[in-house]
């Protein structure tokens, strides 16, 4: 069941000086936070770290266990698939399969400079591997609403604003404020 927390109240400053001690006072609960979430992830990664060194000695078992399995389809698997009619096969405690993977492109050097390579080249089949991508320039209709008008389905939206409280985080408040905060 999650925790159900209550929100709090808070009278709205008055003044530049009660606005800067709210600040201040929201700078020290924002460090407390910040230390909480710090423990709360320091105690996370100890139970992880002691979950999966209890798990690693089964990981190691079930490992061992794929792997002889394996070798016993691999080395059965005409009989195991009636000559590859089948590509599953239920043993009662499981199923095996076989599943064929489809191809796929790697690149041994970066993209660009293969890319350079094709182009400079006078093979046009080797030019059929290239493709030309297009898309809207964001920046340019941002610029050009006028443009953007000529062309259904795409709008401009107005920006909006947010509002947000950056504490600084060295100035240390002082103890009324801790006091407060806690």
């Amino acid at each position: 069941m999650a925790l159900k927390t209550k929100s709090t109240a808070c009278p709205v400053p008055q003044s530049r000086d009660e606005a800067s001690k709210a600040i201040a006072e929201f700078a020290a609960i924002d460090r407390q936070l910040t230390e909480i979430e710090t423990e709360m992830n320091k105690f996370l990664a100890e139970v992880k770290e002691t979950f999966f060194d209890r798990a690693a000695p089964l990981r190691l078992k079930a490992d061992a266990i794929a792997s002889a399995v394996q070798a016993y389809c691999e080395a059965n698997r005409n009989d195991l698939t009636k000559s590859g009619k089948k590509k599953t096969v239920d043993f009662g405690a499981g199923k095996v399969s076989w599943r064929s993977q489809p191809a796929k492109v790697t690149f041994s050097g970066k993209e660009d400079d293969l890319i350079d390579f094709i182009r400079r080249s006078n093979d046009v089949e080797l030019s059929d591997m290239l493709r030309a991508t297009f898309e809207i320039n964001r920046v340019f209709a941002l610029s050009r609403p006028d443009l953007v008008a000529k062309v259904p389905g795409i709008e401009i939206a107005e920006g909006g604003e947010s509002f947000e409280i950056k504490p600084d985080k060295t100035a240390l408040p002082d103890a009324s404020v801790a006091e407060a905060a806690e």
